[in-house]
């Protein structure tokens, strides 16, 4: 919890049925103890919190840290457990092991919020996460000792404080909970208390998870009068939940610099002002936006974090004279030399200049080149369990599956390629055929 704000955080992959990654540092361990030992103290641990909540846990490897694992600021989400105290991060002897998260604080949801709401509690978002063990101690050669003081810290790290801090607590079960400030050394191990699983499902519930989206980025078509073309300056405001609940979707915020957005069925949609040119895009990996809007999933409990949505460019359409058809002159003259849209050219809206099966409006609002066959949306390789797509990076994709051709199924959580091939893994083998497709979200 923010100590100036009192906003807790939170881990986001367990929203989208994800696991959280950690790498391990077994460089040193306490005097006697394998390797091994330490390992299944540290997988019943995870399993102890998995165990009662919407948690997963994926190890990535081991990794010898050159410095305390808290001072890695590595923002990837992950957890860096190191299981040893040899760079003397923990000050006081009598500590046996220090837990802990990194968040994310935005200036404009300070109170929370993009990391989700469970119930009526907002929460920042946790950028990675640690635990640093005091290996010297004696009493940490006892290896069930060991695991409780690695279960507790991971506690931390998963965003709870000490269900109490009274050497004297009267309360059982305030004393005999997990997160007691004090090590019970009672051989329990990784075995919580009855304090512990409420406590932990607060901030990821097991049950119910939250709702959650993906950030979008948009392309702005601007004519005089402004463009009322299908699929142009709009994308879908598209959340998705584990459990399947209907979703309700609002429009949190909005600049209104140039523009205005505006929330249409299913759809954010953004219209200028008056016509403006600005192609050069601002970097979708970045920050920087001409319009920002944030939207928000809520399943009737709780809510997804704030969904940004950022324009990125606008382009300029002044053909065909009168009615704009959502193509900018500059991407008409650059892929066909003319910015006059021509029948007998195929470079009208509607047309299919290249033959691939998309028209031109399609080829612009996918991000592929109109004038080559082979740039279209496609699945590259597949080798029965992952499957690679040309994608265009930021943009959203839903892979789908069918044994009939009939009925299509979303296969896992959608992606969204930060480079121009996407990925979908895990898609495991099935009795008889499968087909897959890759569909772009509007």
């Amino acid at each position: 919890m923010d100590g100036s704000t009192g906003v807790p955080s939170r881990y986001l992959p367990p929203d989208r049925g994800e696991p959280i990654e950690y790498i391990v540092d077994v460089a040193t361990l306490p005097a006697g103890m394998t390797q091994g030992q330490a390992m299944a103290a540290l997988t019943n641990s995870l399993n102890a919190w998995s165990a009662v909540t919407s948690l997963q846990f994926k190890f990535i490897g081991f990794e010898t840290f050159t410095q305390a694992s808290p001072t890695i600021t590595i923002k990837d989400g992950r957890l860096r457990i190191q299981l040893h105290d040899s760079f003397n991060y923990i000050s006081n002897p009598s500590t046996l092991g220090i837990g802990g998260r990194n968040y994310a604080v935005s200036s404009a949801f300070p109170n929370g919020g993009m990391g989700g709401r469970v119930n009526a509690q907002e929460f920042y978002p946790n950028n990675f996460g640690y635990v640093v063990m005091n290996h010297r101690p004696t009493s940490m050669q006892n290896v069930k000792t060991y695991e409780e003081v690695l279960c507790h810290e991971l506690g931390h790290s998963l965003g709870l404080a000490h269900s109490s801090e009274n050497p004297g607590e009267p309360n059982a079960v305030l004393k005999q909970a997990m997160m007691y400030f004090q090590v019970h050394a009672d051989n329990r191990g990784a075995t919580l208390g009855s304090y512990d699983p409420p406590i932990v499902q607060k901030v990821h519930p097991q049950g119910n998870t939250p709702p959650y989206g993906y950030s979008r980025v948009m392309d702005i078509v601007t004519a005089s009068p402004q463009p009322n073309v299908a699929g142009v300056n709009s994308v879908g405001a598209t959340g998705y939940d584990l459990q399947g609940d209907s979703l309700t979707t609002s429009l949190v915020s909005s600049s209104a610099n140039n523009g205005s957005f505006a929330l249409v069925g299913g759809l954010l949609k953004y219209t200028a002002n008056f016509p403006v040119d600005a192609p050069n895009r601002f970097d979708p990996a970045g920050s920087q936006a001409w319009e920002s809007a944030f939207l928000r999933f809520n399943d009737g409990v709780h809510a997804s974090p704030y969904v940004t949505v950022r324009v990125l460019s606008y382009h300029l359409d002044t053909r065909p004279a009168g009615a704009s058809d959502g193509i900018p002159d500059g991407w008409a003259q650059t892929n066909f030399g003319s910015i006059t849209p021509s029948s007998a050219a195929k470079t009208r809206a509607q047309d299919d200049y290249d033959g691939d099966g998309l028209t031109n409006l399609e080829e612009w609002l996918a991000g592929t080149g109109p004038a080559t066959s082979n740039s279209r949306l496609q699945i590259s390789t597949f080798d029965g369990s992952t499957l690679n797509f040309a994608a265009r990076p930021y943009e959203v994709y839903e892979v789908v599956g069918s044994t009939d051709f009939s009925t299509w199924t979303r296969s896992g959580t959608p992606v969204l390629p930060l480079t121009t091939t996407g990925t979908r893994d895990g898609l495991g083998a099935s009795t008889g055929h499968k087909f897959f497709q890759v569909r772009r979200v509007p």
